[in-house]
């Protein structure tokens, strides 16, 4: 997955706020391990923004409505001349189509260098191509085939405000599966649920590292329902597999 850490966007204060010379080392030391922003519409400032950090520090690329491949390409190829690392930003709803948007992660790794991007669905209501989310974009493969090997992904930890958190925790598991059978990441996940795509190939354990936890599931239902026959069968269903599964993981 992209890096995360420390993020400024210095081109919001204006040019006489920032003197080079003087402020380019505490600057430098203060996002050694993190990350910046520029806009399309500033790149004329990227050479001055890069001699505040340090040579390779990711500058994520933001996807403006309306930007053609054209433009979004010259905006990959000054940061890099810059010596930055450029991260665009993939907007899914915002993406022309399929072609267009194959085109401009091809000659954006191919020409520029371009390892990672930051998948955003795109603040706009509607689709302008084909694809209404991140998660159709992963399933296809574009990103893999095009020489793309890490991707960053939003997890939103406070909710979304027009997304059931259920729905949310779904498309983030199915987003990290995908990364991670397509080598665009490492997930952790429940061995319990991945002994399917293991056994296939898809997935690879990387670690022989297995983590416990304090959570737990727990089989409820109202007092006396217990001897019902329908629950008591499920109950003893249920028991019997995940006592097979504990003892085919080695408890």
């Amino acid at each position: 997955m992209a890096a995360s850490g420390f993020s400024t966007n210095p081109m919001s204060f204006p040019a006489s706020a920032i003197d080079v010379s003087a402020r380019a080392g505490s600057v430098a030391e203060l996002v050694a391990a993190g990350s910046i922003e520029i806009s399309p519409r500033e790149l004329h400032r990227a050479a001055e923004v890069a001699a505040l950090v340090p040579a390779g520090t990711c500058a994520y690329v933001p996807s403006l409505p309306g930007l053609p491949v054209s433009r979004a390409l010259e905006a990959v190829a000054a940061i890099r001349q810059a010596g930055l690392d450029p991260v665009p930003h993939v907007a899914a709803r915002r993406s022309a189509g399929r072609e267009p948007l194959r085109e401009f992660l091809q000659r954006a790794a191919g020409e520029h260098g371009v390892h990672r991007v930051l998948l955003v669905g795109g603040d706009q209501p509607r689709a302008t191509g084909p694809y209404s989310d991140t998660l159709q974009i992963l399933e296809e493969g574009v990103l893999a085939d095009t020489g793309i090997r890490e991707i960053g992904i939003a997890g939103y930890p406070e909710g979304h405000p027009r997304i059931a958190p259920a729905a949310l925790e779904e498309a983030f598991a199915r987003k990290r599966r995908l990364a991670a059978e397509q080598g665009l990441g490492v997930a952790i996940g429940r061995g319990m649920l991945l002994e399917e795509p293991l056994a296939a190939g898809r997935l690879v354990a990387p670690f022989e590292v297995k983590l416990t936890t304090s959570h737990a599931y727990y089989f409820v239902c109202a007092a006396g329902s217990e001897r019902v026959r329908k629950v008591a069968l499920f109950h003893d269903w249920l028991a019997g597999e995940v006592a097979a599964r504990s003892a085919g993981q080695g408890g």
